[in-house]
């Protein structure tokens, strides 16, 4: 939002992290499960983070939205008419477990059979089986950011106008190298 002032995740950064980590483990043949471009952070930013970490490889992207229920249906129907991936980098972890779902469904293991990637680091991701490789987002840190630069406004006192909020990458045992 150009006229306020935001606190923010590095989508970009996070993207190209995971992207860059996809391609450094052998992965050619890879879908990016993601959302529309209407979503500015997740469907634009991210989505071209993911894109230029990858490098010279070209993902198939399959677009859903942020339920399980519906990567559950696309990434079905993707399947019956391609070519399983190798990997598949998905938008959210809750895509992640959508996409985990149906290919467990489909008789293939994760990560020997495809490798799969999300955002989120919530805690249900450390608990799946795989444990999911993912991106982490500090939530309640970007809460306490956020907290501080309304303070900071009542006091008028200047602020950004937008802070990024960094991120860590947590490596589980969702990607296979080849």
């Amino acid at each position: 939002y150009d006229d306020g002032v935001s606190v923010i995740n590095n989508d970009y950064e996070a993207g190209y992290k995971i992207g860059e980590y996809i391609y450094s483990n052998g992965h050619k043949n890879v879908v990016y499960a993601g959302v529309s471009r209407k979503d500015v952070a997740v469907g634009v930013i991210r989505r071209q983070g993911v894109y230029d970490g990858l490098q010279d490889v070209h993902p198939h992207f399959l677009e859903t939205d942020f339920s399980a229920e519906k990567t559950i249906d696309k990434l079905n129907d993707y399947l019956k008419n391609h070519t399983c991936p190798t990997a598949i980098i998905c938008a959210t972890d809750t895509i992640a477990m959508g996409c985990m779902k149906i290919l467990k469904d489909h008789g293939l293991r994760i990560p020997e059979d495809v490798s799969v990637t999300g955002f989120g680091g919530y805690w249900t991701s450390t608990v799946m089986s795989p444990a999911l490789t993912t991106i982490k987002f500090h939530y309640a840190h970007a809460g306490q950011m956020a907290g501080q630069i309304i303070l900071d406004m009542i006091e008028e006192k200047e602020v950004e106008r937008a802070t990024l909020i960094d991120f860590t990458f947590i490596e589980g045992e969702s990607v296979r190298s080849i």
